[in-house]
Parts: C-alpha cells; structure tokens; sequence
C-alpha cells in the first residue's frame, strides 16, 4: 500500500464491496484463472455490495492494517470480511468409459478432472452472488442407449444440475433429464425432440459440423474430388451434410460454393461397422480419382485407412471431423510415416489466429493441459484436445450461461441461452439453428479448427467460423 496520507471527511459514506476489499488492502486477493469463465472469480464473491463506514472523520494516516485471515484492523476499529462460502454443484459427464467406444471417456475424463479442480482449487465459480464449487459425476452409459435412462436416474438421484459433453445419448436421455428439471448441454441430434427437451442446450449440431468440415479442409486442401467415409450406421447423418455441400446449405451461403457450382465434387461411400479391411472402398474411391477424403470412422479405424492407402500406393488428403483419442496409439497403428498430415477436429484455445479467444480462457486452457501432463507426462500437443470442444467446452458453455443468469436455475438458464451469445475456449458463438432444425435458436455453431500429425505431435492446420444459420 501506498504510504502517502489521505484523509477524507464524510458521513455515512457508502462504499462498494470492491472499494471497501481495496481500502483493506486485501482487494484482488482471490482473483484466478477462472476468471475466463465470464467474470473475475474473486473471493468475496462479484456483486458489488455495499458497506457503509459511520463516524465523521477516517484517517489512515499511521494506521496500523493487518491481514490476517479476514480480519482487517484500522485506527483500533475491526471489521470482519468473511469470505462466501463455496455451495456444491454437482455436473454429470455421461459418456462410455468401458466397451467399444469407451477410449473416448476414458481420453476425456483427465482434462475434464483438471479443469474441475482448477476451478475448485481457485475457490469456485461465481454465479449471481454464489459460488460454486464443482462435483463431478461420471456415469458410464457404454455407449449402449438401453444405458441412457439408467444413467439420467442416477444423475436425478445424486442432485446434479445438469449432464454435460455427452455424444453417445441423445433423445430418451435427454428427455428424461429435462423432464426432473436437469440441463441437458450436448450434441443436437435428429432423435431430440426439442418439443420435448425444452432444457437442451445443443453445442453443436450433427449435420453442420460435418458440412463445414469439408470446406474447412478444402480451404487447406484444395482437393477437386471428394468422398466421406462413414460407418453404415452414419449414413443418414452424414447423408444430409453431403446434400448441405452440394446446395450450399440450403442456398444460404452467399455466393455458393465450389460444389454447389459444380466445380467439385462429393460422394458418399460406407463400410459395414466392425470390418478393418478397407481395402476394396479405398480401391473404389481411388479409381474414382477421389483425392480428399473426410473419414469419419473410429481413431483406429481412421488409421488403418491410412495404413491401407499407404501400402498401395495411394495418396489422399485425410480430415476428420472426429477426434484422435490417443496420438501415440494412432501413430502406432497407422505407421509413422502414413499418418503425417492426416488432420482431425480440435480446437486448441491458445492457437487460434482468426477468432478472438479470451486471454484468461487461453491460460485456464494451458493449465488444464499442464495438470494433464503432471499425471500422464504427456506435453499438450501429445494429448486429447477434444476436451475443450466437449468436456472441458461443454461446461464452459454451462456455466457462462449461468453467470450470465446469475442463477442455476434452469428456466433463467434457458432465457439467456436462446438466440443468446457465449464465451468459450473457441471464441465467441451465438446460438442458431433455426433454419435447419425448425427449432428455437438453441443450437451452437462451433469455430472450427484441425490439426494435423506434424512427426510425433499435433500441429495446428488451419480454422474456419461455423455461421449461426449451420449449427
């Protein structure tokens, strides 16, 4: 503190808690990384209460001001400031943990532990004049639908606030959250109802984030012939995100597109859910002169493709809008040098060059990275980053929402979602949707980024802004 004089007269001065923090010398004591989450988490809270100091004349020249604890003593007068105490906020992230897709859950579940206990650790989450301090829940659904009602009751019965970065539970699931009053923050489908699930927040839509796929690595790639190979179960889905390329989604991008002109070209090939010889789809794409491929299949089995492609001779432009769960394994799998450039979907928050991320979502995002590596040894370039697209993004979407309400509660929470604007570790995003959902503007865009395998490590490839009118 200063140790120039300062005297002030007055009476009944109202001051700020803020100001009042300042003139203890204490001010700014608790202000930490979780500040990206919307506001400045400080340990007395955001509100800006007031405190009123009686008696004519307060001089602080000479005073003697000690910090300890929360006791601030000035002149022989003693104040005491307690801090707010921390309430519980119970999140579930439902995914499968074991199984045949359980290597997504068990990928995501360190960094989403990291951000959690980066939060906590920091003393909470301010929302309204609360704080929060976050429990974790893990239901494991085994990626089996049968799972999802069982795993939205335990949700129910533990008093958690809301299920978020699910991709493998959609309708029943989702429903059977809002209905016990749960939020719902994950992946729009064509099984949700939003009729029904009215306490659904869609981070991204399941068509739009394939069709902006391609034009993303396009851009990169400059490919003229392009193919999407899927699993045989996916075929709908990715069915209506080549029909989105072909018409320039509907017309409503201005000016059209490559494909929508006729310029290029994209075509659909399926393989049977289970095999690993993918030989006789690539030979057909390869006679085709197919030279840029979106490959939408398993980590695994993406790398196998490549492995195929490579023992022929044949050379594609891979992308994925999926994720690769274990680089190493990847590489392992795949071959080293078969695997180099072959680009995947994550967003890394501190890499983007085109978008605006907040500078403290940039250090949380480092953070969650670093406390990753304390368990696993892995630098950040070796690890999932899916993360801050689904788990670790997905509660960065809740909980700005929930600042924004000043309020957990779902209806307050649901006002400012929709049609509303957010925060998060891929910049700023306004919810949308309507057009292709026929639904409230509840459905989020993302801004899209790939990286691609540069040796050993993830290296950043290029990103492109979804428009609200895809999500």
């Amino acid at each position: 503190m200063s140790n120039e004089k300062h005297e002030e007269t007055g009476t009944n001065k109202s001051v700020s808690r803020r100001e009042f923090l300042k003139i203890a010398g204490i001010a700014g004591a608790g202000v930490t990384l979780a500040g990206g989450l919307g506001g400045l988490l400080a340990a007395c809270g955001e509100a800006e209460e007031t405190t009123t100091t009686a008696g004519a004349t307060t001089t602080t020249a000479g005073a003697t001001t000690t910090t300890a604890g929360a006791t601030t003593t000035t002149a022989g007068a003693t104040t005491t400031v307690k801090p707010a105490e921390a309430k519980t906020m119970k999140v579930g992230w439902t995914m499968p943990f074991s199984g045949g897709y359980g290597m997504y859950g068990v990928a995501m579940k360190p960094g989403v532990e990291a951000m959690v206990a980066l939060l906590n650790e920091a003393g909470g989450v301010p929302i309204g004049n609360d704080l929060y301090k976050i429990e974790a829940m893990f239901p494991d659904d085994e990626a089996d639908p049968a799972r999802g009602p069982i795993c939205a009751q335990e949700l129910i019965d533990a008093g958690a606030v809301a299920n978020v970065g699910s991709f493998t539970q959609f309708g029943p699931f989702t429903e059977a959250l809002n209905n016990a009053g749960l939020l719902a923050v994950g992946q729009m489908w064509d099984t949700i109802d939003l009729t029904k699930c009215t306490k659904f927040i869609g981070a991204m839509g399941n068509a739009g984030i394939n069709e902006y796929g391609v034009y993303l690595a396009d851009k990169i790639f400059n490919g003229k012939k392009w193919a999407i190979l899927i699993y045989d179960w996916q075929v709908t889905n990715h069915t209506n995100a080549m029909n989105l390329v072909q018409n320039g989604h509907d017309g409503l991008i201005e000016g059209g597109t490559a494909f929508s002109k006729g310029e290029k070209t994209i075509q659909l090939e399926q393989v049977v859910s289970g095999t690993q010889d993918f030989a006789s789809q690539l030979s057909k794409l390869q006679k085709a002169g197919v030279d840029s491929i979106l490959c939408n299949l398993g980590p695994g089995d993406y790398a196998l493709c490549a492995k195929a492609a490579a023992a022929q001779g044949w050379k594609f432009n891979w992308c994925s809008t999926g994720t690769m769960t274990d680089l190493k394994e990847f590489i392992g799998i795949g071959g080293s040098e078969a695997v180099q450039n072959m680009m995947a979907c994550c967003p890394v928050p501190w890499l983007y060059k085109e978008q605006t991320v907040l500078p403290e979502l940039q250090e949380l995002g480092k953070s969650i990275c670093a406390k990753v590596e304390e368990k696993n040894g892995l630098p950040w370039n070796q690890q999932y980053l899916g993360i801050f697209e689904w788990g670790c993004g997905h509660l960065q979407i809740l909980l700005n929402l929930m600042q924004q309400a000043g309020s957990i509660d779902p209806d307050a929470v649901m006002e400012k979602a929709i049609g509303g604007t957010i925060k998060d570790f891929t910049g700023e995003r306004t919810f949308g949707g309507v057009e292709y959902w026929k639904g409230p503007a509840i459905i989020l865009p993302t801004n899209l980024m790939y990286l691609k395998i540069a040796g050993d490590v993830l290296d950043y490839a290029g990103e492109m802004p979804m428009p609200s009118f895809a999500a």
